[in-house]
C-alpha cells in the first residue's frame, strides 16, 4: 500500500497542522520516572495515520499510569510523519527494524547460517516451512506470508520464488528476532503496542511477549477501535493467537457487556428504516455497484439445478496468520484444489466469486486465468462487484475457506462450508470440514446438505449485529477512527488508493478534539475497555 497512496502538498499541510497542534495538546506531561522497563509502540502500519495516532494514543495513556518511558518502533521506509507523530506525544526514543544499527556484527553471521542451514532443510516443502522456529520463537507463519505478500499479483504460491530467494526471506525474520533480543537485552520490554502483531514485524512483538512483556493490541477492525486487547507473558503468540482470534475475542467482549438481546430486531429496525426493506443486512461488506437484473441471467444459468457459490478471499492477506487451516495450506491452494474437485460433479451449478478486494490485491487476472483453464458447463464466474444481498436470493450454499461469509450467509439460514477455523467456528457456525476426504464427499453430496438449525441462526445473527453495532461508539475518537476505516476500504475495494480526502478529514477532525480534551477523555487513552485474549 506504501507504494501506492499518493500524497501531495495538500495532504502533508494537513498532517503539519495536526502534529504542532497534537506537541502542544501533551506539553507538559508528566515526567517518566522509572527507566528499568519500557513501553515498545511497534508501528507496524506506518503509513496508515489512525493506526500510528491509535498505537501513541494507547502508550501515552500507559505512560501517564505508569510512568515508563516509550519507545517507537518502526521501519525507515515509512509514512514521512510518522517520526514527528511519535515526538509530538514526547516519544523521542526510536528503533528501526530495517536498520543494521540495531544488531552486532556475531547475531548477523549466526542469523545467516542458521537461516541458510534452514532454508536447505526446508525448500519445497510447505509443512516444515510452517514448522520453523528460531530461538523460541516460531516463525514459520510469519515467514510464509511475507512471501506470499512481497509478491503480490506476480505468484500466489510460496514456492514460486528460487531457493536463493527464499533464503533471503528467512534470514530477514531471524535477524529481527536477533535485533529484538539485543535491544530488549539493553532496554527490557514492560509493554508492546501494536494494531498488527504478524508478518515479520510480529516476530519483534513474540521475542517480547516471551521475554515476559504484556502485549496490547487495537483493534484492525473499523468496528470495536475502543476495546483494546491484551495477551499475557509467556504465550507462544504465533502459534496459539491468530488474528481471527481477536475478532472472535471482540465480538464475545461486546456480547458479554452489552447483552445485546433485542440486536437482531433493533438491526431489522434500522435496516428497514435505511432501505425500506424487511430484510435485515448482515453483511460486513457492503457493495456499491449492484446490478439491477436478475443475478442467475446475469451469470448465464438456465436449469434449475442448485445453485453453490464458492466465495474466494485475498489470496495474499494473512493467509497463515489469520486462521488455523485444517485442510490446505493457503488460500490459493484450496481455491485451485476446490475446482479440481468440482469439475467432476455437474450435478450443481458451481458458481465462483472473486474476492471484493481483488483489484487492491492485484489478483483478478490471476483467479480469472485458473477458472478458465478449468471450467466446465456447469460452472460460472460471478463478478466481484455483485453484492452478497443479490447472492443470497440465489444461493442454496456457499463455500468458503475461512471468510466472513461463512457466518453472514448461515446468518439467513443458507448453509455454509469452510475448511479453516474462521472465527465464528468455535460458536458451531457453518459445517467446519475438517479432512480432504470430508471436504470431497460434502462437495459430491452438496445438493442434500442439510439448513442450519434456528438456534444457530440466531447465534449467528446475534454476533453480526454485534459487529455492526461495535462500529457506532459513543467515543468521539474512536467514532472518527472508525469512520476514516470506513472510508478507507470503500477506496480500496474499488482499487483507488488516492484518498487525500480522507487524511484531510481526519486530521481536521483530530485538532476538534485536542481543542475540546476530547482526547484524555476517550477509552483509548483511559485504557477502559482492556481485556485478556
Amino acid at each position: 500500500m506504501a507504494n501506492t497512496i499518493q500524497r501531495d502538498s495538500y495532504v502533508h499541510s494537513y498532517e503539519k497542522k495536526l502534529i504542532e497542534a497534537n506537541q502542544k495538546y501533551w506539553a507538559g506531561t508528566p515526567a517518566v520516572l522509572d527507566g528499568r522497563q519500557w513501553i515498545y509502540v511497534l508501528h507496524g502500519i506506518p503509513y496508515e495515520l489512525e493506526f500510528t495516532v491509535t498505537e501513541d494514543l494507547i502508550a501515552k495513556g500507559l505512560q501517564t499510569r505508569l510512568k515508563l518511558p516509550v519507545i517507537s518502533v518502526t521501519c525507515k521506509v515509512k509514512r514521512e510523519t510518522t517520526d514527528q507523530l511519535d515526538s509530538s506525544f514526547g516519544f523521542k526514543e526510536k528503533v528501526f527494524l530495517d536498520s543494521d544499527a540495531y544488531i552486532s556484527s556475531a547475531r548477523k553471521i549466526k542469523a545467516d547460517i542458521a537461516a541458510r542451514q534452514t532454508a536447505e532443510a526446508t525448500y519445497g516443502s510447505k509443512k516444515k516451512l510452517i514448522q520453523i522456529k528460531y530461538k523460541n520463537i516460531e516463525c514459520g507463519n510469519s515467514i510464509y506470508d511475507e512471501i506470499i505478500r512481497s509478491n503480490t499479483g506476480r505468484y500466489f504460491d510460496c514456492f514460486d520464488i528460487s531457493f536463493e530467494a527464499y533464503y533471503q526471506f528467512i534470514k530477514s525474520a531471524f535477524i529481527v528476532i536477533e535485533k529484538a533480543y539485543q535491544i530488549f537485552g539493553r532496554r527490557k520490554p514492560a509493554y508492546i503496542i501494536t494494531t498488527e502483531c504478524d508478518y515479520e514485524k510480529g516476530l519483534f512483538a513474540g521475542v517480547a511477549v516471551f521475554m515476559g512483556a504484556q502485549l496490547v493490541i487495537s483493534s484492525p477492525d473499523y468496528a470495536s477501535v475502543d476495546t483494546v486487547l491484551q495477551i499475557s507473558p509467556g504465550q507462544a503468540l504465533f502459534k496459539d493467537i491468530m488474528l481471527g482470534d481477536l475478532l472472535r475475542r471482540n465480538i464475545e467482549i461486546y456480547l458479554e457487556k452489552n447483552a445485546v438481546k433485542n440486536a437482531v430486531k433493533n438491526t431489522v429496525k434500522e435496516t428497514e428504516k435505511e432501505t425500506e426493506k424487511e430484510n435485515p443486512n448482515y453483511f460486513i461488506l457492503k457493495t456499491e455497484e449492484q446490478p439491477q437484473n436478475n443475478i442467475l441471467e446475469q451469470i448465464g444459468i438456465k436449469n434449475n439445478k442448485k445453485n453453490v457459490f464458492i466465495m474466494l478471499h485475498a489470496l495474499s492477506d494473512e493467509v497463515r496468520e489469520a486462521y488455523r487451516h485444517n485442510i490446505y495450506a493457503d488460500y490459493n491452494e484450496w481455491y485451485v484444489d476446490t475446482l479440481r474437485i468440482i469439475k467432476q460433479i455437474d450435478d450443481v451449478n458451481w458458481i465462483i466469486k472473486d474476492h471484493p478486494m481483488s483489484r487492491f490485491f492485484h489478483q483478478e487476472d490471476y483467479i480469472r486465468s485458473v477458472f478458465e483453464k478449468n471450467k466446465k458447463e456447469h460452472m460460472y464466474w460471478c463478478d466481484r462487484k455483485i453484492s452478497g444481498m443479490q447472492i443470497k436470493e440465489a444461493a442454496d450454499c456457499v463455500i468458503t475457506c475461512a471468510g466472513d461469509v461463512g457466518i453472514e450467509y448461515w446468518a439467513y439460514g443458507i448453509p455454509t462450508i469452510t475448511v479453516s477455523k474462521a472465527y465464528y467456528c468455535n460458536w458451531g457456525i457453518s459445517y467446519n470440514l475438517e479432512t480432504l476426504q470430508e471436504y470431497e464427499n460434502t462437495l459430491k453430496n452438496i445438493k442434500n446438505i442439510p439448513s442450519p438449525k434456528a438456534e444457530s441462526i440466531k447465534r449467528a445473527q446475534a454476533c453480526l449485529s454485534a459487529f455492526h453495532e461495535m462500529s457506532k461508539s459513543s467515543d468521539a475518537f474512536a467514532s472518527l477512527v472508525m469512520d476514516m476505516r470506513r472510508l478507507i476500504l470503500n477506496y480500496l475495494k474499488n482499487g483507488n488508493f488516492e484518498y487525500g480526502y480522507v487524511f484531510h478529514m481526519f486530521c481536521q477532525k483530530y485538532i476538534d478534539l485536542l481543542n475540546t480534551s476530547g482526547l484524555k477523555s476517550s477509552s483509548v487513552f483511559q485504557l477502559n475497555n482492556i481485556h485478556e485474549v
